[in-house]
């Protein structure tokens, strides 16, 4: 990184920081500083960056910039541009800036004088259009989430190719029945506790990065904690997902009872 590009990066953050700046310059900062990759030096993603230097979520520093952007395409069309962020979310559903400035002239124009244009009418004029014209959300998995998916339904095919061999040999079979004379002795907890090391327990508590001393509070912590980068929702997989869950429905187990 230049010494220019590197003294630019300090303003910036500025810019961000001062909650006296409007969210057009916050997201004008922020996209310079992801284009431009002035994060680099002690950050490896740009997402990274802004949780720590702003405690800022991904989803949320993306979205002031995209505000940023279509109040920008409205004043390059000659428009007074929108003023809050409630109507550049609408705005931000059409995929090209000219269709962007269209809706805002036209809920610009049907608002009565001296009266706010509300996001409900700018949401009213986008939803009037065609669906061409409006972003897609692609359901699809990214290339990257579906290599982890591949890996993922492998291992577990792996794992249960593993335990069918396993019931296969006779002497698991004998040692099944024992066990189960064991557990009808057993206090309940005690019972659970050998069900679940038999059944591979051990495993989700290590992933969840819990140990024998857990309890509903601290699994479902752990749940909710692991869940933030797992869910399909915040840039995991569906079958990230799935095993977490496995994961904490398994432990529950041990404690008796469901989540």
């Amino acid at each position: 990184m230049s010494a220019i590009v590197a003294a630019a990066l300090p303003e910036l953050e500025r810019v961000i920081s001062d909650g006296l700046r409007t969210f057009v310059e916050v997201g004008a900062a922020l996209a310079r500083i992801r284009d431009e990759k002035l994060y680099s030096p002690d950050h490896k993603t740009f997402e990274a960056y802004v949780h720590a230097r702003f405690d800022m979520k991904r989803r949320y520093a993306h979205y002031v910039i995209t505000a940023a952007g279509v109040v920008h395409n409205c004043a390059q069309a000659g428009l007074s541009p929108p003023t809050n962020e409630a109507q550049t979310r609408e705005l931000a559903k059409l995929l090209k800036p000219i269709d962007q400035a269209q809706a805002w002239k036209e809920a610009v124009a049907t608002t009565p004088k001296g009266v706010e244009v509300t996001a409900k009418r700018v949401a009213a004029v986008v939803k009037r259009l065609p669906a061409r014209l409006k972003r897609q959300h692609d359901k699809r998995p990214s290339a990257m989430r579906q290599h982890q998916d591949l890996k993922l339904h492998a291992h577990a095919a792996k794992q249960q190719r593993l335990i069918e061999q396993r019931n296969a040999v006779p002497e698991f079979a004998s040692f099944r029945q024992m066990q189960q004379a064991i557990s009808q002795a057993l206090p309940s907890r005690a019972q659970r506790m050998l069900e679940f090391i038999l059944d591979g327990g051990e495993l989700s508590l290590i992933r969840l990065g819990l140990d024998w001393a857990v309890t509903a509070d601290t699994l479902q912590k752990a749940y909710r904690e692991k869940s933030r980068t797992a869910h399909p929702d915040a840039g995991g997989s569906a079958a990230a997902f799935i095993e977490l869950t496995r994961d904490r429905d398994l432990v529950q187990t041990l404690l008796g009872g469901t989540t």
